[in-house]
């Protein structure tokens, strides 16, 4: 949306004295001509430009209108994007009033999940942002710039990786080589880095984020097979809540590295049962309402899930805010007819997300 607000350009204002701020390069300098893979034009304003000279919506609405070339209104008339406009001034409005509720009245999803984003960026505020498309949780991309957290970048998708590091560092050099997909990272830095007050300079590498796993099948009536390992990176963790405590998945149920113990496409995944706070280390049973090991064993062309079998988690450390540290060790046995399947792992990762628990389990008051 905020690529239409760059290419029409916005209701002439006259802007109010605002602090100095870092200057944000512009795409076009660091690069020379128009990607033609890209939409944006050239020498667009930053959006926080952009709200300073929003003057309401039916205003925003009539001079945008003016100002669209007629390829443009075609083009979105044949997609079928006649509300482009309205909403695209409706998203400056919902901005404007710091209002979440005003994004989600945008007539597509698309919108209004960039709508939430630039008004969690711009409001430092994580709850304004959406829901995660393929994880549990929050977007990452929309907590890292909400919290202004470059760790939180990790689990970003790769595409958008660049652009989510290098708009809290304020620095194009981050997007790499000004063309392609670098020129438009660039391009969405100039866009919205000015809502970037200060530079967020990411503090050394961030420590891994990794499920290790050891598994050794095990026949009736023969030798245990070989042991072999593979490490899982995690995106993180979201603690949903449940009761006064925490439900937490860890692992990643849709792959798992091939050439481990476990056959190709072979899933493993812990579902644990957290409390609000403990000392740790402490232990959970694997047992319903405790901690969960669920594993999916292919045999020939098909998976089967194992049953839950037995043995414990042991937590070495837990955090219950965004950005704290999980870490335990498992090991236990499920059932694999015939035989069974002995595991014993570790995981190491970080709180992405956490979702509020009830008034209910408020801590009292000294």
């Amino acid at each position: 949306m905020f690529l239409l607000m760059a290419l029409l350009g916005c209701p002439s204002k006259k802007p109010e004295a605002r602090r100095k701020r870092a200057p944000v390069p512009t795409a076009a300098q660091s690069a020379s001509g128009i990607d033609e893979e890209s939409p944006w034009p050239e020498g667009f304003e930053d959006l926080r430009r952009s709200l300073e000279r929003f003057e309401g919506v039916e205003t925003c609405r009539k001079q945008l209108q003016r100002r669209m070339p007629v390829e443009i209104a075609e083009t979105m008339h044949d997609l079928g994007f006649d509300q482009v406009i309205r909403d695209a001034c409706a998203s400056l409005h919902a901005l404007h009033a710091r209002d979440a509720g005003l994004c989600d009245r945008l007539s597509v999803s698309a919108l209004r999940r960039g709508c939430r984003t630039r008004l969690a960026l711009l409001s430092q505020d994580p709850q304004s942002c959406p829901e995660a498309r393929t994880l549990k949780g929050r977007d990452p991309l929309c907590l890292a710039w909400a919290l202004r957290e470059p760790a939180l970048c990790q689990a970003v998708e790769v595409q958008e990786r660049a652009l989510c590091t290098a708009l809290l560092a304020r620095d194009p050099k981050r997007c790499g080589p000004p063309k392609g997909a670098g020129l438009r990272c660039r391009q969405g830095l100039q866009r919205l880095g000015s809502l970037v007050e200060e530079r967020v300079e990411t503090q050394g590498e961030p420590p891994p984020s990794e499920l290790s796993l050891d598994a050794e099948r095990q026949l009736p009536e023969q030798k245990p097979g070989p042991t072999r390992s593979h490490r899982l990176e995690i995106q993180g963790v979201v603690l949903e809540a449940e009761g006064c405590g925490y439900r937490v998945e860890v692992g990643d149920p849709q792959s798992v590295t091939e050439g481990s113990a476990l056959p190709p496409r072979a899933r493993v995944t812990l579902l644990l049962h957290l409390p609000r706070e403990a000392r740790t280390p402490f232990d959970l049973p694997v047992a319903s309402g405790s901690a969960e090991i669920f594993a999916v064993f292919p045999d020939g062309e098909r998976g089967v899930p194992l049953p839950r079998g037995e043995g414990r988690v042991r937590i070495l450390q837990m955090s219950t805010e965004r950005k704290g540290k999980l870490e335990a060790e498992f090991q236990g046995t499920l059932g694999a007819t015939p035989g069974r399947l002995r595991i014993r792992g570790r995981f190491s990762t970080y709180v992405r997300d956490v979702e509020a628990l009830p008034k209910r389990c408020a801590k009292p008051s000294p």
